[in-house]
């Protein structure tokens, strides 16, 4: 295998979404110095150092490395993963025409949720549109949360809907505006995804 073929950069993308560097790898022990160099240069390292990075970063191994094949030998297509040449999604979730309130990938890793259950607070300012997320029991309120189990990342939010009168005739999507205000995290409308 050439060494165009071999990419790490997930794994760089994966470190810097999980707020390390590959020196924290190198300085755990899991990879050698030399190891350390292979990747930089996108060179073949054992199986078996891949499978102790995606057990340090509780990730898979498409979150370390990806093989780039420039084409299919049979066919001459290019292969095409679902979810290649995607930007990583911005924190933030969705509310579909159903009423089913879905977090994203990024905004369960923030809340620590992937694959956990977890109860959240939602709140709606009628004013500016914006949605408030906040923890059960991070705040003290007089009303029940929203419940997301381990096994899907999707609430039902029609009594939510309902009570604020907001109607969904396409999938609404908010993004994490970056501020937590009195414990409540902060979402607008995507304008993107709505033109």
């Amino acid at each position: 295998m050439t060494n165009n073929q071999i990419d790490y950069t997930p794994l760089f993308e994966t470190l810097e979404r999980k707020g390390k560097k590959l020196i924290d790898i190198l300085n755990q022990g899991i990879i050698s110095s030399r190891t350390n160099a292979k990747f930089r240069k996108n060179e073949a390292v054992s199986l078996d150092v891949l499978v102790r990075i995606c057990n340090y970063l509780d990730c898979d191994i498409e979150d370390v490395v990806r093989i780039n094949r420039k084409t299919s030998k049979k066919t001459g297509f290019i292969p095409y993963k679902a979810n290649e040449g995607r930007p990583r999604d911005k924190e933030g979730f969705t509310i579909d025409t159903h009423g089913r309130f879905y977090l994203n990938r990024a905004l369960q890793e923030r809340l620590g949720c992937v694959g956990k259950p977890i109860k959240l607070h939602i709140g709606y300012d009628p004013e500016t549109k914006k949605i408030g997320l906040a923890k059960y029991g991070e705040i003290q309120l007089d009303a029940s949360p929203l419940s997301f189990g381990a096994n899907r990342s999707y609430a039902s939010a029609r009594g939510f809907l309902n009570h604020f009168k907001i109607k969904v005739d396409n999938t609404l999507k908010y993004v994490f505006t970056g501020k937590i205000e009195n414990g409540w995290m902060v979402f607008e409308p995507d304008n993107e995804a709505c033109q």
